[in-house]
């Protein structure tokens, strides 16, 4: 049980004007062995996109528990034995269109989060996720509707890269760059830019 003031955050501006690599839930890390250290986050609080709220208690414990496990895949192992429940998945499928050839399909990721992958976070595909089929993308319905084709695209990418061969880790990082700057064309501006304003942390509370 943490003892950290839980700050609700705009995680859409968060994406827009500080990391895009911000999840739904974080507290503050500075060890380089953790992807993407938020360092940025005050000692005593965990950040939460308030559009988490009703997750809240089980995002907190998979921030801040430790697991077993050596490596990434591990640990993310050890997480979903922790923390997922049996029993029938309900429906979670929300909207189906058909897409570059594919299937686009809107999920409500409280669920897929619950019964499949604690884990699963704004989208993913089938060549990164077992339980997704090879013919879909999934992007989870409970983001802001402003970045939805943000991450689509961000997936659509990174899946043709691994079709055609390439690992996830390189996959990954060119859809991040082309994620950028596709959320730049749209008026994001990070630390680095030539134009980005100094901002107050509070900025990013709601």
């Amino acid at each position: 049980m943490t003892t950290k003031k839980i700050i609700y955050v705009d995680a859409f501006k968060i994406r827009m004007n500080l990391d895009l690599e911000f999840g739904c839930c974080h507290e503050k890390c500075i060890d380089y062995n953790y992807y993407a250290p938020k360092f940025y986050i005050p000692e005593d609080e965990i950040w939460i996109d308030y559009r988490f709220k009703s997750e809240q208690e089980m995002l907190v414990r998979l921030e801040t528990e430790v697991v077993a496990g050596d490596t990434t895949c591990e640990r993310r192992e050890s997480r979903k034995k922790i923390f997922l429940t049996n029993g029938s998945i309900p429906n979670f499928k929300l909207s189906t269109a058909s897409r570059d050839g594919l299937k686009y399909v809107k999920v409500d990721g409280s669920v897929v989060r619950k019964f499949i992958d604690p884990e699963f976070i704004q989208g993913g595909h089938g060549i990164v996720y077992d339980f997704v089929p090879k013919d879909e993308v999934w992007v989870d319905a409970i983001n802001d509707v402003a970045e939805l084709d943000f991450i689509y695209h961000h997936e659509l990418l990174e899946r043709r890269l691994m079709e055609k061969g390439d690992i996830y880790d390189n996959s990954h990082d060119a859809a991040l760059a082309a994620e950028r700057k596709e959320r730049r064309e749209a008026g994001a501006c990070y630390p680095g830019d030539e134009k980005y304003v100094a901002r107050q942390i509070s900025d990013f509370y709601v």
